[in-house]
């Protein structure tokens, strides 16, 4: 014991000690790191699991479609293992092809689409109409488009509660006017 105290005065063995202990800090931050990283990778795949709007992640070079939620199977008629690791030309969700290329200038452009209106095909080539919003993320060290779709029916239903909301309104006797009426 005499000989290990006596060792530990020596300056550099004291630095060693130091460097020990700031390593072992180092390895339990990137622990904590790690572990509140793997919180939010759960959060992020739990509200992409149960959003009542389409979404989709798919390369933004390629074109390449890595997830897709269970409205975008409800939504397109393709299930997920059919679209996965296929381009969005070749399952041809587009219904004007040169669509695509449109919305990826725009969001490289900007950065990001919002509420932008699109034509989409359906698996039994019905179309459907939506707004497209897309904004780049990374996954995998590879640019991706996070993009969800507000079809036409979400947006009737919105559209049809705010009319009644203004419809309320109006017969309420205090007379409050709604300013906001959606246009047919």
């Amino acid at each position: 014991m005499k000989l290990l105290n006596f060792i530990r005065s020596f300056p550099a063995i004291k630095r060693r000690n130091e460097n020990w202990k700031k390593a072992s800090e180092l390895v339990l931050e990137i622990a904590r790191i790690n572990k509140k990283l793997a919180e939010d990778a759960a959060v992020f795949k739990a509200i992409f699991c149960v959003s009542p709007i389409v979404m989709i992640v798919v390369g933004l070079e390629d074109g390449v479609i890595h997830e897709a939620n269970q409205l975008f199977e409800e939504y397109t008629h393709y299930s997920r293992h059919e679209v996965i690791g296929k381009t969005i030309a070749e399952i041809k969700i587009y219904h004007d092809p040169t669509e695509r290329d449109k919305v990826i200038k725009e969001i490289v452009e900007k950065g990001f689409i919002k509420n932008r209106p699109v034509a989409f095909m359906m698996k039994g080539g019905e179309v459907k109409r939506g707004l497209l919003s897309s904004k780049i993320i990374t996954k995998d060290e590879k640019e991706c488009l996070l993009s969800v779709i507000m079809g036409t029916t979400e947006l009737d239903m919105l559209r049809d509660r705010r009319i009644g909301d203004c419809a309320k309104i109006e017969h309420n006797p205090s007379r409050l006017e709604c300013f906001d009426k959606i246009e047919n």
